[in-house]
């Protein structure tokens, strides 16, 4: 079904929830927040195989140190000016099969957006990730690709604009990546490492 708010879709303030799900058929969206996690949340998972989207917002919202989502899994389509924000709070695991995308143009703007305090996390995509990928953690970035035939791809808004990677920390690349991004570690101080299989070029 669809759920389609004024400027938020779906707000849930403190306290503690299960799983957050949105079915394949499902469609979650608001014009600044599509799906508003705040004021000390603690979720187990969110999981999305539908499509959840705010056209100039943020379509995943995550608010306030205390907030926490055990799980992020995405098998649809992440969308909006931003998509994944973590504003403060903490993500243990980030999996993504489907889309992500950012349709904003700021200079905040991000596909996932990591703030400083969000501490460790587990960031896998096997899908695509449309926009730029910022990470305030000075601990570093990893993100693992996929196996076998399976590629992630990072990618800019089109085939010929790149957009930005920026971690505060190192980046790492593990498994199969296909990268149309460009890579800046520590303000250009720090390391860019690949262990898997890193494409430079899309295989579309």
């Amino acid at each position: 079904g669809t759920i389609s708010g004024g400027t938020r879709g779906i707000r849930l303030d403190g306290g503690r929830v299960g799983t957050i799900s949105n079915a394949s058929t499902g469609l979650i969206q608001g014009s600044s927040y599509a799906l508003l996690l705040r004021a000390n949340i603690t979720a187990t998972s969110v999981n999305n195989a539908g499509t959840i989207n705010s056209n100039s917002g943020y379509a995943l919202y995550v608010e306030t140190a205390g907030s926490s989502v055990g799980t992020i899994t995405n098998s649809g389509t992440i969308t909006g000016g931003n998509g994944i924000y973590t504003a403060g709070g903490s993500v243990g695991v980030l999996t993504s099969s489907g889309l992500i995308r950012a349709t904003g143009g700021g200079g905040t703007d991000a596909a996932v957006y990591l703030n400083a305090s969000v501490g460790a996390i587990s960031f896998t995509n096997t899908g695509t990730i449309v926009g730029p990928i910022r990470d305030q953690r000075t601990t570093g970035l990893t993100i693992t690709g996929g196996s076998g035939s399976t590629y992630g791809t990072l990618m800019g808004t089109t085939s010929s604009a790149y957009s930005t990677i920026v971690s505060a920390g190192g980046v790492t690349f593990a498994g199969n990546t296909y990268l149309a991004n460009n890579v800046t570690a520590q303000a250009g101080a720090g390391r860019v490492t690949n262990t898997g299989v890193l494409m430079t070029q899309r295989a579309t």
